[in-house]
C-alpha cells in the first residue's frame, strides 16, 4: 500500500479526508456551422480514388486542409484496397 500524502491546511479545515487530485475537464472547440461531416471520410475510404476526389470538391471551399486530405486519403486508399481484399 502506498503511503498517503499529509493533508493540506483547508483539506484539515474542512475536516475532510485528502481527495485525490483530477486533471481539469477537456473543453473542446464547438464545431463550426460549416464544418465538413464525417461522412465525406467514408466515401473517400471506401471510393479510394473516385470517392476522395468527388470529397475534396464538395468540401474544398468550406475547408480546404480537410478536403486536401480526404484527397490523399483516397489516393493512397487505391493502393490498399487491392492489398486488404487480395488476402495478403
Amino acid at each position: 500500500a502506498r503511503p498517503r500524502r499529509p493533508a493540506t491546511a483547508r483539506e484539515r479545515a474542512a475536516g475532510s479526508p485528502p481527495v485525490a487530485f483530477a486533471p481539469p475537464p477537456v473543453e473542446r472547440a464547438p464545431r463550426e456551422a460549416n464544418a465538413v461531416s464525417s461522412w465525406w471520410w467514408a466515401i473517400a475510404v471506401i471510393f479510394a480514388f473516385v470517392g476522395g476526389v468527388v470529397a475534396y470538391f464538395a468540401n474544398r471551399e468550406a475547408d480546404p486542409k480537410t478536403a486536401r486530405n480526404m484527397l490523399i486519403v483516397g489516393i493512397v486508399m487505391t493502393f490498399v484496397w487491392p492489398v486488404l481484399l487480395s488476402g495478403a
